[in-house]
């Protein structure tokens, strides 16, 4: 472990990280691995916060105290969990081709500061592509709900034999079109998507008031409609009650 002084915990450390340079400049000169969280913070929302250039400034600054010479990759994974708050849910980990830092060689010459910035800003590009990403609160709960309702029937629509093992890939590919397909709605047609929302959650606030799931009702009723069939399902528990 490389220890790294961060500004929010003690601005007065902060001259601690050339000595947290120079380890891993010493540490990828042996062909040494690094993992950084480039984010600099651990959080469980679906979204991307602001990438730190401190991952990009060792790398260049690596390669720049070793003649360029070095060869140092920078390889980006994207991990995308089920559930973040459940014991041993599921992960789907995203992993590109390695990013050459030798590529920033000539404008790390000419401007480590700008070069820097460039190659973080690559960083991020890989990194937004390999998640699920999300930037509101109130975007991530109709996704999770539309996940919830019809994620299962999409996946069947498209191809997938439910009966197999899960394949993570083409999860993540359909929550991608859902969350593509809200932020469409959302700025084209912004009060279709409210309504769409206000029942979703209506539907869902019924359930809890209940203490039922959306899974145990799927058979009820082949209804697209989650008004109807929440009002198919409250009609059978209303005639069937004792």
């Amino acid at each position: 472990m490389i220890p790294v002084y961060r500004k929010q915990d003690d601005a007065s450390l902060m001259h601690k990280n050339e000595e947290t340079f120079d380890k891993c400049y010493e540490h990828l000169a042996k062909k040494g691995t690094i993992i950084i969280f480039p984010e600099g913070i651990s959080l469980t929302q679906r979204k991307l916060e602001k990438i730190k250039t401190g991952a990009a400034r060792i790398a260049l600054g690596a390669e720049a105290a070793n003649g360029y010479k070095l060869g140092v990759k920078i390889l980006t994974v994207g991990l995308n969990y089920s559930n973040p708050h459940q014991f041993q849910s599921h992960i789907f980990i995203n992993i590109d081709k390695p990013i050459e830092v030798s590529d920033f060689t000539e404008k790390h010459k000419q401007d480590s500061f700008k070069a820097a910035h460039e190659l973080t800003d690559l960083i991020r590009q890989r990194l937004e592509h390999h998640i699920i990403m999300i930037q509101d609160a109130e975007t991530d709960r109709l996704v999770k709900n539309i996940e919830t309702i019809y994620k299962t029937k999409l996946l069947a629509d498209a191809g997938r034999d439910l009966k197999s093992k899960p394949v993570k890939e083409e999860d993540f590919e359909m929550t991608k079109r859902i969350v593509n397909a809200v932020n469409y709605f959302k700025e084209n047609q912004p009060k279709r998507v409210q309504r769409i929302s206000k029942v979703v959650d209506d539907y869902f606030n019924s359930l809890d008031r209940l203490h039922l799931n959306d899974y145990l009702l799927k058979d009820f009723s082949k209804s697209r409609s989650v008004f109807f069939r929440t009002a198919y399902t409250l009609a059978y528990l209303v005639l069937g009650f004792p």
